[in-house]
């Protein structure tokens, strides 16, 4: 017998007032299969890509175990970075947080689907299991370079200048800064959550600490790395 495979549905909603559109939202939902296991994986494991930034375990269902770094940042649903022992991820849900209120150094299992979003791996949630709290993050690692092996991991990079003060509007709810660190540049985004937002924007010549990420609108999947600072 065929194992079921997993169906996905697109519903887009539209509201209006008249002859005016007041919003559009498209929302994939994931219909995961009944028959589906998930088999418990490292990080590392689902995280292999192609020489096109391509993930090469894209549509693997598995449950992925780590400790929980930063916070939701998709209040709509979840969004945060897992880490274990081997490496990191993004873990996505559009719609739903499970009853999981996302709070960095929990120990969670993640059940779901591997996927991919603009160059980040991902893991889209269908379950989210609390294991407990208070675990140790991530010592930030010191990098040279923003690439693959950076993206959801907690890097620091020495010597980096802003390239445009005036970039630091301080606009909620986060803000966007290109930094030049010597091999490139980065964006970083300074969000509302830290007690960085308000600040005055660093002159000069300054290290910055964060989770990388990556925002890649086409592949391959090889630039668009980005930092979050989470202080």
């Amino acid at each position: 017998e065929e194992p079921e495979l997993q169906e996905d549905v697109e519903l887009t909603m539209t509201v209006t007032s008249g002859a005016a559109t007041l919003g559009i939202q498209t929302v994939v939902v994931h219909i995961l299969p009944s028959d589906l296991t998930y088999p418990v994986y490292d990080i590392i494991q689902v995280r292999g890509t192609d020489n096109q930034g391509v993930l090469d375990s894209i549509d693997t269902a598995c449950e992925l175990r780590g400790i929980v770094h930063g916070w939701n940042d998709y209040p709509q649903g979840l969004r945060f970075t897992l880490i274990d022992e081997t490496h990191g991820i993004n873990v996505f849900s559009a719609v739903n947080n499970y009853g999981y209120d996302v709070l960095e150094g929990d120990s969670v299992r993640v059940r779901g689907v591997v996927g991919q979003y603009q160059g980040l791996a991902t893991i889209y949630a269908d379950t989210v299991i609390y294991e407990g709290s208070g675990f140790p993050t991530q010592a930030p690692i010191q990098v040279q370079e923003m690439d693959e092996d950076t993206e959801s991991r907690v890097v620091k990079l020495k010597c980096v200048r802003l390239e445009d003060p005036d970039e630091w509007t301080n606009t909620p709810p986060y803000f966007d800064v290109l930094v030049d660190y010597g091999a490139g540049q980065v964006q970083i985004r300074i969000d509302a959550n830290t007690d960085i937002f308000g600040e005055e924007p660093p002159l000069g010549t300054f290290g910055v600490t964060g989770i990388g990420g990556q925002a890649d609108n086409g592949a391959p999947y090889l630039d668009g790395y980005t930092l979050l600072p989470r202080s």
